[in-house]
């Protein structure tokens, strides 16, 4: 039996610059990150800083200007990422479960696709809403689909950009610990960016700050308590003071979201 990987993501020297009308942005700049199978780690940072850009070149959908993102897969015939929007974008003319198979299309015979979609809605607690449309759903039930059509195609690597932010907050709670027994049970590697410094706290064992312009990591917190977690425990609320006194006159004037 061979050695467990270390990483299962290594980002090295990761430079991103955009050209536009001729004039040259650098949105992140020598970035050097580790992830490990497994981990969840949640980035947060101001609006601008390059979180949701990272998330993109580890996914292939943006070249880097430099350095290099390296993925350690384990099963190297499936692609090892999938993503997870803010925005469900769920297909409106195809229901529920075939939003859920269609990562498999070409890959499956129609039957394998539809086991396997059924499968992945139950894992998120809407099997029984597989044949509804997705304007019959709420806006938390079409984000559990968004997440079981990620998670359907079998990804070692689940990277999500804000994929509550514009959720209530009841609903946003509910899904956070939806994820985190989704997280237990399918021991995913998860890459999480969010705006809500407490909510990185709740779900997170690690938390990377980005800040500056262009985007640097300036700190890292591991955070050693085990799940399942108490909102608000001083753990959490120690990760929390942490980040903020980090991004200093970055955060907004709530104090909690950045």
């Amino acid at each position: 039996m061979g050695a467990a990987l270390e990483s299962v993501i290594d980002i090295k020297e990761l430079s991103l610059t955009f050209t536009r009308d001729g004039e040259a942005t650098q949105v992140l700049r020598k970035l050097n990150l580790s992830v490990a199978p497994g981990e969840f780690l949640a980035i947060v940072g101001p609006s601008g800083v390059g979180k949701s850009t990272l998330l993109r070149v580890i996914a292939g959908l943006a070249r880097p200007s430099g350095g290099e993102v390296v993925i350690n897969a384990k099963d190297n015939t499936r692609r090892p990422v999938a993503l997870v929007f803010q925005d469900s974008r769920l297909l409106p003319w195809r229901k529920v479960i075939a939003n859920v198979g269609f990562g498999l299309e070409g890959q499956a015979p129609r039957a394998e696709r539809l086991a396997k979609a059924q499968q992945t809605l139950d894992l998120v607690g809407l099997g029984h809403l597989a044949q509804r449309w997705p304007h019959q759903l709420s806006g938390g039930q079409r984000q559990r689909v968004s997440l079981a059509r990620a998670l359907a195609v079998e990804p070692e690597i689940l990277l999500m950009d804000e994929p509550f932010s514009a959720l209530d907050a009841l609903t946003r709670e509910t899904l956070q610990d939806e994820l985190i027994e989704v997280r237990r049970r399918t021991g995913k590697t998860v890459l999480f960016v969010t705006h809500d410094i407490d909510e990185a706290a709740y779900l997170a064992d690690r938390v990377v700050v980005l800040s500056g312009a262009p985007g640097q990591i300036i700190a890292e917190h591991k955070i050693v308590a085990a799940h399942p977690r108490r909102r608000g425990a001083e753990a959490e609320a120690q990760i929390v003071r942490a980040v903020r006194v980090d991004l200093g006159a970055d955060i907004v004037s709530d104090g909690a979201a950045i």
